[in-house]
This record gives structure tokens, sequence and C-alpha cells, in this order.
């Protein structure tokens, strides 16, 4: 049965997606759980088998990801000013993560459309923050690392 917009339900297709994009989100956060964020504010992605950020590596700065995956695991141990002052990119994407979650899941169990205040909430002003967010963040990453103050170690 495909959604019906009279009654605002969603069909058992739609329900099975928004229950999918949960566990999804719930899987990034409890991976965010099981990492053990570095102190030095940056390599925590490590811990998953992937390599060293070769940007950093080529140029003596941080890319703009750079600290995200450690920022992430802070915010999923509840230390959620570690969080925004290893990498405010990481605590925002935590925090969106964590939305997610809420809103698919009660769109899986209760049927329900998300909420109003959620649609059309994708536009061209959300990129452009994203991407001032983006900036801001890095050169905050940046600041912090030249400054020699990176991290909680």
């Amino acid at each position: 049965m495909p959604d019906d917009p009279l009654r605002g339900t969603l069909s058992l297709r739609g329900r099975l997606l928004a229950l999918a994009v949960a566990l999804a989100c719930l899987a990034a956060l409890a991976l965010g759980a099981f990492l053990r964020p570095d102190p030095r504010g940056i390599g925590t992605h490590r811990q998953l088998g992937l390599s060293a950020c070769q940007f950093q590596a080529r140029t003596g700065i941080p890319c703009p990801t750079c600290g995200v995956t450690t920022s992430f695991a802070h915010l999923a141990h509840g230390q959620v000013i570690l969080s925004l002052y290893v990498q405010p990119l990481g605590t925002v994407l935590g925090a969106a993560c964590i939305l997610a979650f809420w809103v698919a899941l009660s769109m899986a169990i209760t049927g329900q459309p998300s909420p109003r205040r959620l649609r059309g909430f994708f536009s061209t002003r959300l990129l452009i923050a994203a991407m001032a967010l983006v900036m801001l963040a890095w050169t905050w990453k940046i600041l912090i690392r030249v400054a020699g103050v990176d991290g909680s170690g």
C-alpha cells in the first residue's frame, strides 16, 4: 500500500526505510561510544583501521574533517564540551545523528511522516549554513592545532 497523503501514514516500505535509517544512526552512535577518543584531538579514526590524514601529513595543517571522529566519540561518551572543543563539526554531525535516530524511530513505530517542522528543512540556506559551519570548524581546528592546545591530553 503506498503512502496515503490524506491519512498521513507511511506504507510498510516507508516504515521499513525509517527503521533502517534509525538503525544506521544507532550503529554510528554505538560505534562512537565504542571508540576511545584520542587525547591528541585527532586520530581516533585509526582505531577503525583507517590511515592517518594525508592532508595534514603533507601540509602540516589539519584537513576540514580532522577531529570529527574524535569529536563524535566524545559526544557519544557524553563529553559535549570536549566534543565541541575538539571539532565543532563532529558535535553538529553527532547531534544530527541523534535527532535523525529519534525522528526515524518515531516514524517507523507510529507510521506518521516526519514532523511538519522538518519538512522543507533542506534548502539552499541550509547548504550555505553547512558550508559556513565546515569553514568555521576547520578554522577553529587549525587555530587550536597550531597553538598546540588541540585535544584533551
